[in-house]
């Protein structure tokens, strides 16, 4: 297995979706006092099962955008998650 990093994606790495990946920013919340301004989880994860409405969601929300630990990292630091902060950072300054 090789070593976990900030650059390691979430959904994408660890193959974390639906409820498991609900689970886990739900499990995040209660440990951790996050603002979750505008975090939506279409951006990063699947859904559960098949999809039937992913078509009609736009191009941004079809969980193709990567949730790394250092973006997990950033947002408890700071105690907010802001999408375009979050993701506009480049990789090694996620932390």
């Amino acid at each position: 297995m090789s070593q976990l990093g900030s650059n390691t994606s979430i959904n994408h790495d660890l193959d974390c979706d639906g409820d498991d990946a609900a689970e886990l920013m739900a499990d995040l919340a209660e440990q951790f006092p996050i603002d979750f301004i505008d975090y939506d989880a279409y951006r990063y994860f699947n859904s559960e099962g098949y999809d039937l409405f992913r078509w009609r969601r736009s191009e941004d929300r079809r969980a193709s955008i990567p949730l790394t630990l250092g973006m997990l990292h950033h947002a408890i630091k700071h105690r907010r998650w802001v999408t375009k902060d979050i993701e506009a950072l480049p990789p090694e300054t996620r932390t």
